[in-house]
């Protein structure tokens, strides 16, 4: 199940014809581009009311990518340590494209795959029960509830990029 690559670009490469793609822990160098395609119409029109809102800013990318890399750097850990074969408690990372030998550092886009949090639910009281009941289930328990959510540049869009991404990291990865 641990697809994860560890050599020149520690991540999870994707299947042909994206190879040159590897989900990637976030470097705090992402927060540049995540703004420039946060703030592209094609992609902020479908961030809805909980997305990134009309002004992404340096300020919010550097909050968001700060979170998120504490949580895959946590899951690397994991990785390296108590158990390589899994199951994990979350993603390792966010699309990159690169080659054999190393990425090109171009930041493409974000994946997560995060327990869920239910905010289609409108009744506080039932989202925190749901949500707690959820996040106390052990790694690997086939009852959790996911989430995933993603965007990718729209110099990507319409190849199947992010298609072949999450099914990558739910068949590759997220499966126990």
């Amino acid at each position: 199940m641990n697809a994860l690559e560890f050599n020149a670009e520690t991540g999870v490469r994707l299947p042909a014809p994206f190879t040159n793609i590897i989900i990637t822990p976030p470097p705090m160098s992402d927060v540049e581009p995540s703004i420039a395609i946060l703030n592209n119409p094609a992609v902020g029109i479908w961030m809805g009311p909980m997305g990134a809102g009309p002004a992404y800013t340096a300020y919010k990318a550097e909050q968001w990518l700060t979170k998120i890399k504490a949580e895959t750097d946590a899951v690397l850990q994991e990785v390296r340590s108590s158990a390589p074969s899994g199951p994990f408690s979350g993603c390792p990372g966010t699309p990159h494209p690169g080659g054999v030998r190393g990425r090109t550092d171009v930041f493409i886009g974000d994946l997560g795959l995060v327990r869920s949090s239910w905010t289609e639910v409108l009744d506080a009281d039932e989202k925190a029960r749901l949500a707690a009941v959820n996040n106390a289930r052990a790694v690997g328990d086939p009852d959790i509830v996911w989430h995933r959510a993603d965007y990718l540049a729209p110099s990507h869009h319409g190849r199947g990029v992010m298609t072949a991404a999450v099914k990558t990291i739910i068949t590759q990865w997220g499966i126990p």
